[in-house]
């Protein structure tokens, strides 16, 4: 057996240390052990012990990530305050997006430039649109390219596209939300988790347990007019499908499960944020 010193030279104030079950742990902070991965919350600066069989020492058997989760925080862009809540290792805002620069009508679409829309809303006037109780209570609808804002397809964890959301944070990936349904225990499953406990039609509220408070938005079709608001909620990825389209995830008051399509990216759909 030999005995390996790794240095938590990290850049924010705690963090989980993951290594696999190859290897003890000695050092200042206690460690467990979960899913056979020991865990460690350490501080900036401080040394780990490693002891195993150095066959085994590879750089990737050990990760580090800020594991900080703000009840709330705001967005420097226009001071619109946001809650948020930690699901298993990923920190989702739990509301809808609300940045809105310009606001469109429902006629107005486009595949390759960013639109901005407001449940209801057919005028031009920010200050109106956001007066409006579909905004305070739902955010802004985003076409795909509003979503994105000028960044590439990504289906990496973490996705590595801030595209509309504030800084800090970031659009998550076609990955990154089968990562939340997974961990919420399916598509079956995950959905009465999800959907907020109150808004949704037709006895469409649930329990809402994992606090990510999915409400029924509706969205902005392709047809050129708004619908389903109280009976459909949709997100955004930064994946995208084919060459018009980008993949969401969806949840309706009739179907009991939360579901995966690739839409149109011309359509107007909420966005939900993830911590990076």
């Amino acid at each position: 057996m030999k005995t390996f010193i790794f240095l938590a030279s990290l850049m924010f104030t705690s963090a989980f240390l993951q290594a696999q079950n190859y290897f003890s742990f000695t050092g200042s902070n206690q460690s467990s052990t979960v899913d056979s991965v020991h865990v460690l919350n350490l501080t900036q600066g401080t040394s780990l012990t490693l002891n195993g069989s150095a066959k085994f020492i590879k750089t990737n058997y050990i990760t580090a990530s800020n594991t900080s989760c703000p009840q709330t925080f705001t967005d420097s862009r226009d001071n619109h305050v946001y809650t948020a809540i930690q699901i298993g290792r990923q920190c989702w805002m739990a509301e809808n997006l609300a940045y809105l620069p310009s606001v469109n009508p429902s006629n107005q679409g486009s595949h390759t430039s960013s639109l901005y829309y407001v449940y209801g809303y057919n005028g031009s006037n920010v200050t109106a649109a956001k007066s409006t109780p579909n905004y305070m209570t739902y955010g802004v609808l985003y076409n795909w390219p509003a979503a994105m804002n000028g960044s590439s397809s990504s289906n990496s964890i973490p996705s590595g596209v801030q595209g509309v959301c504030p800084m800090g944070w970031h659009l998550p990936s076609n990955a990154e939300w089968d990562k939340l349904k997974n961990y919420l225990g399916g598509e079956k499953v995950a959905f009465k988790k999800m959907k907020s406990n109150r808004g949704w039609k037709k006895n469409g509220n649930v329990s809402n347990k994992s606090g990510f408070s999915g409400l029924p938005g509706g969205y902005r079709c392709h047809s050129c007019y708004f619908r389903s608001i109280g009976g459909y909620g949709n997100w955004w990825s930064s994946t995208e499908g084919k060459t018009d389209d980008s993949w969401i995830r969806h949840m309706n008051s009739n179907i009991a499960c939360i579901g995966k399509n690739s839409d149109d990216k011309e359509d107007g759909y909420s966005v939900r944020c993830l911590k990076d």
